[in-house]
């Protein structure tokens, strides 16, 4: 779909440009679950318990499957407060946009040309059917990597964002992306983050998925709390372009 013009709003604001390294050339398989609907801080079901131990259990098959480089399972801490503008309540008059995912699975394979390949293993359709069983609503995202900060490391703690985003031109989305994300390096020191976007862009209901890492709440909710301009130069350049965001704070389960 070819991009809109950006309409950049409170031009005074200047922030540095974000810097990119190259993107990944590997695919992404996310898999996005509502199970209970809340995050951790409140408890987890039988249910959600259930998932997490029974996934945990199949994705340590595909520990040496020569297409998968890695598997991470995370679980919901905090749902920000939303800021949507008009586009996000006129697409969601009927609340067909689904905002609580407390789990997410995100499968890397070593290209995206091998994301059909997996989704026929047994061991993955087997996961695919506990997310069907267990949860009200599961989405899979079948993704590349598109523009990278850095890439995320799973291997440490920290509070993990998936920012779902809807827009109505995906490109708009990449390029109104590109624009803010200065604000975050400069903000609040990100260093890492892969945007992910889907292979069939015009099947999605979310237009693209940011993924990055902090190490923990202080490095992050005190600059989208009390810095004005994560307002005036982030949320107001979203709307502007028709663009809104579903972040939610995740830890590794």
């Amino acid at each position: 779909m070819k991009s809109k013009k950006l309409k950049i709003v409170n031009t005074h604001l200047n922030f540095p440009k974000v810097t990119l390294k190259s993107p990944l050339n590997t695919g992404f398989i996310i898999i996005a679950a509502e199970i209970d609907k809340k995050n951790s801080f409140f408890g987890e079901s039988k249910t959600k318990k259930l998932l997490l131990k029974d996934v945990k259990l199949l994705l340590k098959k595909f520990k040496n499957h020569t297409n998968i480089k890695e598997c991470t399972i995370f679980k919901a801490v905090l749902f920000p407060p939303g800021r949507n503008g008009e586009y996000f309540k006129k697409i969601n008059q009927e609340n067909i946009i689904h905002t609580k995912f407390d789990v997410v699975l995100q499968i890397e394979t070593s290209s995206p040309n091998k994301i059909n390949r997996i989704k026929k293993n047994n061991i993955f359709r087997k996961i695919e059917n506990l997310f069907k069983n267990l949860s009200s609503f599961h989405y899979i995202y079948n993704a590349k990597n598109s523009k990278r900060i850095g890439s995320v490391n799973h291997k440490k703690k920290g509070i993990f964002l998936f920012n779902f985003f809807i827009s109505e031109n995906v490109t708009t989305n990449l390029n109104i992306w590109e624009y803010t994300a200065g604000w975050f390096q400069y903000q609040t020191k990100l260093d890492n983050s892969t945007l992910f976007e889907s292979i069939d862009s015009s099947k999605e209901t979310y237009s693209i998925i940011n993924h990055c890492r902090w190490n923990g709440f202080i490095n992050i909710l005190p600059s989208l709390i009390f810095k004005k301009t994560f307002k005036t130069f982030v949320l107001q350049n979203f709307e502007a372009n028709n663009v809104s965001a579903i972040p939610i704070l995740y830890k590794l389960a």
